[in-house]
Parts: C-alpha cells; structure tokens; sequence
C-alpha cells in the first residue's frame, strides 16, 4: 500500500474524533460561559483557535469524505 494512502486512512480515523472532542470543548465552554458571562470564556483568544480548528478540521473531513 503507498505511503499516501496509508496516511490518508490514518486521517479518515483520527479526524471525526478531534471533532468530536473540539466541539465538546465549545459545549462546555458555552455552557460556563452562559452561567458566567462576566468571566468571558468566549471572549479569549484561546476559544477563537478552537473555533477555528473545529471549522478547518470540518471542512477538511467533508472534503475526505467526498474523495
């Protein structure tokens, strides 16, 4: 098998669980944040990379699926 078609699988495996637990991530932080807004957990730049991570690794999953 080439070298490309392995990683690509490896990817096909490990991509819908870094969703997962990106999204899990904004869950909680929603959360916290509506029950303390003063703390402004999503006025960081920290939930602005995840948010971007979570869109990037999206859009990158539906293109896989489509290939």
């Amino acid at each position: 098998m080439k070298t490309g078609k392995k990683v690509l699988i490896i990817i096909k495996k490990i991509l819908p669980h870094l969703i997962f637990i990106l999204a899990a991530i904004l869950i909680v932080l929603l959360i916290v944040d509506y029950f303390n807004p003063l703390m402004k957990f999503l006025d960081n730049g920290m939930a602005y990379c995840v948010m971007w991570a979570l869109c990037v690794l999206s859009v990158l999953h539906f293109i896989i699926l489509l290939i």
